[in-house]
């Protein structure tokens, strides 16, 4: 157990911020008033403050979250399997990315993003 706690450590904050966003859509979602009808169009928050954001403001938040989320879990990876050389300034960083971290990255942002906008979808924030 403590070999699984210390491998996944460094990316444990972004999970639990993950875990925060979900918990944050779920609760101004719609949804969760009985009497809203759904139709194609009135998606969106029924909460006052959050009302000026459109549905690109939320797609381009899913998108900048996944992006981040997957840089963080593409370095705890890269960290994990590659040496680390010491080296500082850009010789020190484009020895560090090369072209496994860059698809890992892809891979990892594009998977976070359609489970955000899929998120964002069944809770009617877009539609």
């Amino acid at each position: 157990m403590r070999h699984l706690t210390q491998r996944f450590s460094p990316a444990l904050p972004w999970f639990l911020l993950v875990g925060g966003i979900v918990l944050f859509v779920y609760q101004i979602s719609p949804l969760r008033d009985p009497s809203f009808q759904p139709n194609s169009a009135n998606a969106g928050t029924l909460v006052p403050w959050l009302q000026f954001l459109r549905e690109d403001d939320w797609v381009l938040g899913a998108a900048v979250l996944a992006g981040i989320l997957g840089a963080r879990l593409t370095a705890a990876i890269y960290h994990r399997h590659r040496p680390v050389r010491r080296q500082r300034g850009l010789r020190g960083l484009l020895s560090r990315v090369d072209l496994f971290s860059v698809t890992v990255w892809l891979v990892l942002s594009g998977a976070m993003w359609v489970m955000f906008v899929a998120l964002l979808l069944s809770q009617l924030i877009i539609d």
